[in-house]
């Protein structure tokens, strides 16, 4: 299922044709085996022969081809991430913070939901998308800073809200990442 990276340059340049027009048409001949096999997995159509015209072939985006495009680029890992890691691992100002999959999950889960929330105190976004996995701990590790330790531990105050304990004490006796709402006057 997974697509070869000729197929994603195919798709990249199928979208770029797709700027200037709605098809990319090609004046003669059939559409070649890259492009049938995109369209074999929905990502494209392809038109024989090609809209208004008696001859050539046409191939444009789906909505799935279209998204997977949008998905991949999400998901790719910038060309700095590793540099900014680095530097992030010789500077005191952050610290490396050990999450488990199911913990990186509901990091991950806040991160898509941040311009919903009020009370956000630093975005997550760089260190969930710098955080490496550690294959010999079964784990991700991410450089973080004081302000984003704090976040973290606020996404765990608020799963423990849901129930869900484990994950907010592991971090907090492992890390000492401890969060609790600071309340207007409230009693000591």
């Amino acid at each position: 299922m997974e697509l070869r990276p000729q197929d994603w340059e195919l798709l990249e340049t199928v979208r770029e044709r797709m700027a200037a027009d709605e098809w990319w048409t090609c004046e003669s001949g059939e559409p070649d085996a890259g492009c049938r096999r995109l369209a074999e997995r929905g990502l494209v159509e392809l038109a024989v022969p090609a809209p208004g015209r008696g001859e050539g072939w046409a191939v444009r985006l789906t909505v799935h081809g279209s998204d997977a495009l949008v998905y991949r680029e999400l998901r790719a890992v910038p060309a700095d991430a590793e540099k900014r890691w680095l530097t992030k691992q010789a500077d005191p100002a952050y610290r490396e913070l050990g999450l488990v999959p199911s913990e990186m999950d509901l990091v991950r889960g806040y991160v898509r939901i941040t311009e919903k929330l009020q009370g956000l105190l630093a975005p997550l976004d760089d260190a969930v998308v710098e955080a490496v996995w550690d294959e010999e701990r079964r784990g991700w590790l991410l450089q973080v800073s004081e302000a984003e330790a704090r976040e973290i531990g606020r996404v765990l105050f608020l799963e423990a809200l849901q129930g869900s304990v484990r994950p907010r004490n592991r971090v907090a006796r492992e890390h000492e990442i401890r969060y609790s709402p600071v309340v207007a006057g409230s009693y000591e």
